[in-house]
This record gives C-alpha cells, sequence and structure tokens, in this order.
C-alpha cells in the first residue's frame, strides 16, 4: 500500500489552506509518474525532483510556521528560580527569549526573590490594546551593575508594575533604573522602587527613567508615544547618591510627539533635574513629589519642559510639589513653548514651591513663549536665597496668559529680593486674586 508521509504531515501540522498546497502538488506528482518511463525517463525525474525540492520548502515553511504559532504566548505565567513547567520561567531573562509574540493578553507573576540581570523586551508581535502584557512583580528585586536594569526596546503595551529596580554601579556611563526607546509605545511602569543605589558620578547619561536613542547619553529619536510612568519612588541610596536626572525624555522637532503622563510619583537624589522634558510635547505631569537633590549638587532644576505643547494633548503641569532643594542656584520651573489654544489653555495650576534654599541665587517658577497658559492656585513660600531671590514667578513673551490666585509668602533674599512677579512683553495677561505678603530681603 502507498503512504503518502508528506501529505498526512500536513494534515496533522499545517493548516489547511497549505493542505490544499499539499494536495495538488501530490496529485501533480501521481500524474507524472504515470508517464511512460522508458521514452521520457530524463525528463520525468527532472520534472519529479524540481516537484519534490518545492514540496520540501513547502513542508519546512509549515513546520516553521507551526513553530511561531505554538511559540505565541498567551494567559498567565510565572517567573519563579524554583518552578516548573511549560508555564514558567527561572529568570527575566528566560521570559524575555519567549516573549516575542503574543496571541491574546499576557499576565505574568513573578515570585518574591532577587534577580541579579537585566530584563530587556523587544518588539512584540501581536501586542495590542487588548492583547496587552502585564509584568506584577510582587515586590520582587532585579538588579545589575551596567546599564539599564529594565529596558523597553521597541515594545508596546507592556505594564511593569511593583517590581524594585535597581542599578548598582557606582560609576558606570547610562546607569539607568528603566530605558524607553525605539518606538516603545503605550507602556507603563507603575508602583515599583527605582533606585541607583551607589552611583556618585555626574554623567548625563544617568537616569532612574530615561527615554533616549542612546544606551550611554541622551540622543533623539522616537523613543515611544503615550507611555506612563505613575505611582513610583525614585531615589538614591541615601542623599549623597543618585543620577544626574530623575526623569528624562530628549528628542527633536523632527520626533516630538510624546504624549508622557508622569503622575504620582516621588524623585529625590538627583543631581541637576528633577524632570527635564526636550521636545516631549504633550506633557502631563501631575501630582508629582520632587524633593531632596543630592548633597553634592551646585545647580539644581525641579523642573525643565522645552516644547511641552501639542495640537493633539494638553500640556498639564499640575499638584506637583517642589520643596528642600539645595543647591547654590535653584531654579524651581522652567517652562518654554508650553502654549494652549484659545479654547483648550496650557495649565500650570495647584503646584507648591516652598522650603527650597541656595546659597546664591533661587528662581521661582517661569514661562517663557508660552500663549493661552493659566498659572493659577500654586504656592511659592518659605524660600530662600543666599543672595538673591529672582521672581516669584515670570511671564515671558506669553500673550493671553491668566495669572490667578497665586500665594506668594515668606520668601527671603539675603542681599536682594528681585520681582515678585514679571510680566515682559506679554500682552492680554490677566491677574487676578493674586497674594504677596511677608517676604523679605
Amino acid at each position: 500500500m502507498f503512504v503518502n508521509t508528506t501529505q498526512l504531515f500536513a494534515k496533522k501540522f499545517c493548516p489547511s489552506n497549505l493542505f490544499l498546497i499539499f494536495d495538488a502538488l501530490n496529485s501533480s506528482t501521481r500524474s507524472l509518474m504515470s508517464v511512460n518511463y522508458q521514452s521520457k525517463r530524463m525528463k520525468k525525474f527532472y520534472k519529479t525532483n524540481w516537484l519534490f525540492k518545492l514540496k520540501s520548502t513547502v513542508m519546512l515553511s509549515a513546520m516553521l510556521f507551526a513553530g511561531t504559532a505554538m511559540a505565541q504566548l498567551s494567559g498567565t505565567y510565572t517567573v519563579n528560580p524554583s518552578g516548573s513547567g511549560t508555564s514558567n520561567y527561572t529568570s527575566f531573562s528566560a521570559l524575555a527569549t519567549a516573549l516575542t509574540s503574543v496571541s491574546g493578553p499576557v499576565t505574568v507573576n513573578v515570585a518574591a526573590g532577587t534577580y541579579t540581570e537585566q530584563f530587556k523586551l523587544n518588539a512584540i508581535t501581536g501586542a495590542s490594546s487588548t492583547n496587552t502584557i502585564t509584568i506584577n512583580g510582587g515586590g520582587a528585586t532585579i538588579s545589575s551593575g551596567s546599564g539599564a536594569v529594565v529596558e523597553l526596546n521597541g515594545a508596546d503595551y507592556v505594564t511593569i508594575d511593583n517590581l524594585k529596580i535597581v542599578a548598582t554601579s557606582s560609576s558606570a556611563a547610562g546607569s539607568r533604573g528603566v530605558w524607553i526607546h525605539n518606538q516603545s509605545d503605550y507602556n507603563t511602569i507603575s508602583g515599583c522602587d527605582i533606585s541607583l543605589s551607589a552611583y556618585t558620578g555626574t554623567s548625563n547619561s544617568t537616569a532612574y527613567v530615561a527615554l533616549s536613542a542612546s544606551a550611554t547619553g541622551n540622543s533623539s529619536g522616537n523613543h515611544g508615544i503615550g507611555n506612563t510612568i505613575t505611582g513610583n519612588t525614585m531615589h538614591g541610596g541615601t542623599n549623597s547618591v543618585g543620577p544626574y536626572y530623575g526623569i528624562v525624555d530628549y528628542r527633536t522637532s523632527s520626533s516630538s510627539e510624546a504624549q508622557n503622563t508622569i503622575s504620582d510619583n516621588t524623585i529625590s537624589d538627583f543631581y541637576y533635574y528633577g524632570a527635564y522634558m526636550y521636545y516631549a510635547r504633550g506633557l502631563q505631569m501631575t501630582g508629582n513629589d520632587i524633593s531632596k537633590n543630592r548633597s553634592d549638587a551646585s545647580t539644581v532644576y525641579g523642573i525643565y519642559t522645552y516644547y511641552g505643547e501639542s495640537s493633539n494633548m494638553q500640556f498639564k503641569f499640575n499638584k506637583n510639589d517642589i520643596h528642600d532643594l539645595d543647591g547654590s542656584s535653584v531654579y524651581m520651573g522652567y517652562f518654554y513653548y508650553a502654549s494652549g489654544t484659545s479654547t483648550v489653555r496650557s495649565e500650570v495650576m495647584d503646584n507648591t514651591f516652598t522650603d527650597n534654599t541656595a546659597s546664591s541665587y533661587i528662581y521661582g517658577y517661569q514661562a517663557y513663549y508660552s500663549d493661552y497658559i493659566s498659572i493659577e492656585n500654586n504656592e511659592h513660600g518659605y524660600n530662600e536665597g543666599g543672595s538673591y531671590v529672582y521672581y516669584g514667578f515670570a511671564v515671558n513673551y506669553c500673550d493671553y496668559a491668566n495669572v490667578k490666585n497665586n500665594d506668594f509668602h515668606n520668601n527671603k533674599a539675603g542681599t536682594y529680593q528681585y520681582y515678585t512677579y514679571r510680566v515682559y512683553y506679554s500682552d492680554n495677561v490677566t491677574m487676578e486674586g493674586n497674594k504677596f505678603r511677608d517676604s523679605e530681603a
């Protein structure tokens, strides 16, 4: 009895459309085999040999297709060094190797413990707003002494929650808790403890969370859109260690649509900037606590934004608390090109800028080239400059700005206090209900 093993394989392992191809190929083979063997021997040989190669190629493709389909993840998995079974991975590296394709939502529960490794996720085929990937850290620790501990390299729709992320290097360039780049979209880092536990250098390649095209510096590019950093605690090992930036997103005008949401984080022990957003348009930064920079810092910024405005997402800097910054010169907040529109205004509202100290100069919050911006209900108090205090607030080249119900009080300068407020080259500015009290020089 003649048994067509190729056809049996196709029926068992291949999709129905591929089976039809096999069937057609086998029919052709059987027809050719009926040709007179003596008269067309060589012709038959070449034809059957050609068909054999074609069938082998299709069969190999089917096997690869089946392997790919079987590798797609969907459902619940674990990371547990002591675990076993097909749904368990013994390390973050093993999980990353497997997590290249999904066919449904994926949830990964991490067992308690310390994982000394890096976790890098590349682009994940099939990931979407429905087919999300959620890593429940469970309070486990992942640590590394070089580069970024967690890296999203083109990965989309990934949530990493409740993971302790520790970069342990004291000097390595590119030391980061989390690095997001290469069009990584709609990811969330939430409820994590992110620390640079020993870093004492001053390289601007370091951060708790960095969006940059370079592993060892600031480099522009399309790092992604719609990413959320929320509810995290970011800190050094002590007040004398920590990265250059708390959070940094560095872009250019050609790849500037970011639409980041940065909310309810506690950020401390940074060397220069609590948050630095350069051409990161559509910024919404709310409810964050930014304080207590590194003790060896000289010039310190609470927040610096450059081109945060966007036609697609309203600029907001609301309900943040910037306090207890200390350096030679302290700048609480700079907002360049944060314009809104007559119908959707940009907002700097309900923030507190308090208890900041500079041995030389201290500056309040300032807006530049930001039309239709609302600066309202902010508190600016108990700030002290050893030499000068400049501006409780300033609006420069900002038309149609609203400055309302802000409270400036108990600020002190060792020598001079310049401009409790300043309105410079700005038309149609509305000022109402602001309080200026109990400050001295």
